[in-house]
């Protein structure tokens, strides 16, 4: 299956607020979740690109780039894509921005309900930075990816 990948544009807010709403209503209000869907969408040093497949999200990632580093903030997949290697193909138009941007590290932060995305991003070259509890008392681990 070919997939391609687009800058998300105001007229995709709705459908992006719509899962993250489903993803994270529980840490964040549905305004914080407004709030940080429109910012990224306007904002330069902010991204979301995303892949539709009939006009309907199946993918997305989101981050933003602060002090000539890139966090990637998000990547969502639809269940039924997650083996579709669509999260691999996001991350490489992530890592375009990045270059664009003369960027040259990126940042990701695994929950500990994402533990098992650790081997992934080991293969794509992201190594352990550092692991610490957020502000919620959870254990996260902090990954790096240094471009050459």
């Amino acid at each position: 299956m070919i997939f391609i990948i687009q800058k998300a544009t105001i007229t995709d807010f709705p459908d992006i607020l719509k899962i993250k709403k489903e993803k994270e209503l529980k840490s964040k209000t549905l305004r914080e979740l407004k709030e940080e869907v429109g910012e990224k969408l306007k904002r330069d040093d902010g991204i979301i690109l995303l892949t539709k497949i009939n006009n309907e999200i199946i993918a997305y990632i989101s981050g933003y780039e602060k002090n000539k580093i890139a966090y990637i903030e998000t990547i969502y997949v639809k269940e039924e894509y997650e083996n579709s290697k669509i999260e691999e193909k996001l991350i490489n138009e992530f890592r375009k921005w990045t270059y664009e941007k003369n960027i040259k590290t990126i940042e990701i932060i695994l929950k500990k309900e994402e533990k098992n995305k650790d081997f992934f991003y080991n293969e794509k070259g992201f190594a352990k930075l550092k692991e610490e509890i957020d502000e919620k008392g959870n254990k996260i681990s902090i990954k790096k990816l240094t471009i050459n």
